[in-house]
């Protein structure tokens, strides 16, 4: 049986208690502020890579954008992907994101090493960087 819209909303207000709300975030605030701070810190260093790379193939900085994109891009996903069991994941969803930005106008050379800045989990990036194909 469908349930009627009037029943979900009902529902959802008979879930949505304020003091247990404030509680759960006051137990987890120290926990998710600290894990906050590493995760700042690791995305400077990935900031700091990727404008190393352009620096190193004399990409302007107004072009700055979408290879830190890429390298954001990357770093979730060696993160979400990095274990021993979803290594095969990880190079597949990395080999997704290279074409992508390769689709999207920017340079192989400075995407291959962004990419090879995760090398110990990805492997060696890419050369040639092929284009995304859609099936005729």
């Amino acid at each position: 049986m469908v349930k009627q819209g009037s029943d979900r909303s009902d529902k959802y207000a008979a879930k949505f208690d304020p003091t247990v709300i404030q509680a759960r975030y006051t137990a987890t605030s120290t926990a998710a502020k600290a894990a906050q701070v590493t995760q700042q810190q690791n995305l400077s260093v990935v900031a700091q890579q990727v404008r190393t790379a352009l620096n190193a193939h004399s990409v302007p900085a107004i072009f700055t954008v979408p290879y830190m994109a890429f390298g954001n891009k990357l770093y979730a996903i060696v993160r979400k992907f990095g274990s021993a069991t979803f290594l095969q994941v990880a190079r597949d969803e990395a080999w997704k994101a290279i074409c992508q930005w390769y689709g999207l106008g920017c340079l192989p050379s400075p995407l291959q090493d962004i990419w090879n800045n995760n090398a110990t989990v990805l492997g060696t990036a890419p050369s040639p960087i092929m284009p995304p194909t859609t099936p005729a």
